[in-house]
């Protein structure tokens, strides 16, 4: 798989320390770090990168810390995911936990 080319900060902290999901922006190859506080239409095109690699939805992201399995897991505004979901903003579903080290990235609105 073509990784994006990607622009921003990847050392973002969260629940999924080092983990951040990805926009397309509007320009061509360009991509943007997610937040919660981007609207529904900006938030197509998404990509889960963490590591150096980008998963697509549909994904299993593996190698993550402290993930509670079953539990869902949402884009805070920071492109970072959380267990709680955002006060403000767009609520989207980052993933699920299948474990305490995988997600099943699949970004869905709440």
């Amino acid at each position: 798989m073509r990784q994006p080319p990607a622009t921003g900060n990847f050392n973002a902290h969260g629940d999924g320390a080092g983990t951040l999901v990805l926009r397309m922006t509007n320009e061509p190859n360009t991509w943007t770090p997610a937040s919660s506080h981007d609207t529904r239409d900006a938030l197509v095109g998404l990509v889960f990168h963490m590591n150096g690699k980008y998963y697509l939805p549909g994904s299993l992201v593996p190698n993550m810390t402290g993930l509670q399995a079953g539990r869902v897991y949402y884009l805070t505004a920071d492109g970072n995911i959380s267990r709680s979901s955002p006060a403000s903003g767009q609520t989207l579903i980052v993933g699920k936990a299948v474990d305490a080290t995988t997600l099943l990235f699949y970004p869905t609105f709440q």
